[in-house]
């Protein structure tokens, strides 16, 4: 809806729907990126550890929310103008256009098509007898943390892409952090005050000098 809203808003002659597009398509790329660490976790964790081996599913007081959740994205989602929209919007905000090329319902034809593709896949293979070992190189086992998939690894190949390669070494040595970059400068004046700071008092007397001179310059002018 937001990029729909986006595509009329251009029909008007003016040009800012380009920052627009520009915020909305940056904000997807963002989302896409906190999902990235969700999908390593749960497909790319540790699934062979005691402690999974011995796991068990929770009671139904702890999933039943989840699937509450699930159920109304979806109808909130899919049936937006029928459902929602129709009985807690519009009895408030009077009839309002709903003009609109986006068709969720085709979206979630294709999600339960990929779903039942994948069971079909998993009911032929017959996953559940397929033996599992250690990953393992010329005969000797490798640490887990060297064949762990993190999260971080799904952006390597945009980390390497010529444009953002040099940015990404720069931001690697932190030359884009804030807290980074403001204690640097604090230790640097610090290290200027350490250098005048020799401990002999006839050094003290001479800058406490210079500091009445320069003070009473700045008093007479």
């Amino acid at each position: 809806m937001i990029y729909q809203g986006i595509v009329e808003l251009s029909k008007e002659g003016s040009y800012v729907w380009i920052v627009w597009l520009l915020a909305a398509m940056f904000g997807s790329a963002l989302t896409l990126a906190s999902f990235m660490k969700l999908i390593q976790a749960i497909f790319f964790g540790d699934s062979l550890t005691e402690k999974t081996k011995t796991a068990k599913e929770v009671s139904p007081w702890m999933w039943l929310p989840t699937l509450t959740l699930a159920l109304l994205c979806l109808v909130f989602g899919v049936f937006a103008a029928r459902l929602p929209i129709k009985y807690y919007l519009l009895p408030y905000l009077g009839e309002i256009p709903l003009q609109g090329f986006f068709a969720p319902q085709w979206a979630l034809l294709l999600l339960i098509a990929g779903l039942l593709c994948g069971a079909i896949f998993y009911l032929i293979a017959n996953l559940k007898t397929v033996r599992t070992a250690p990953v393992f190189t010329g005969g000797e086992d490798l640490p887990p943390e060297e064949t762990k998939v993190s999260a971080t690894h799904f952006y390597d190949s945009i980390k390497n892409l010529p444009l953002l390669k040099g940015i990404y070494k720069e931001a690697e040595q932190n030359q884009f952090d804030l807290y980074e970059q403001g204690s640097r400068a604090t230790f640097w004046f610090s290290d200027i005050l350490k250098s005048i700071h020799q401990g002999l008092l006839h050094t003290y007397l001479a800058w406490c000098l210079i500091g009445l001179v320069v003070l009473m310059f700045l008093l007479c002018r």
